[in-house]
């Protein structure tokens, strides 16, 4: 048996991507591990912000963040909603 080490870099890792959608409006959100490409519906065309991985205290790859009235998820989704201070508002 021969010792082994495994490092996780996220920096190969596959990251999600977002993207603004309009007709509706909205998000788009490609999950390229799971393979899986979702949509929140928003009132308004939002503006995405990227948002530094490394202010999130939890692990990821990729973060965004905007603003919206109302979020509509047209498909039944496990779906986390945070505030500024990634304090859970809905899930």
């Amino acid at each position: 048996m021969t010792d082994t080490m495994f490092t996780l870099d996220a920096g190969e890792s596959p990251r999600p991507e977002f993207e603004t959608i309009t007709n509706p409006s909205g998000v788009l959100v490609y999950d390229p591990i799971e393979n899986v490409r979702f949509e929140l519906h928003t009132p308004d065309e939002p503006s995405l912000r990227s948002e530094d991985v490394e202010r999130v205290p939890f692990p990821v790859t990729a973060a965004t963040t905007f603003s919206a009235e109302t979020i509509i998820v047209p498909k039944l989704l496990n779906i986390y909603v945070r505030d500024r201070n990634f304090d859970l508002v809905f899930n």
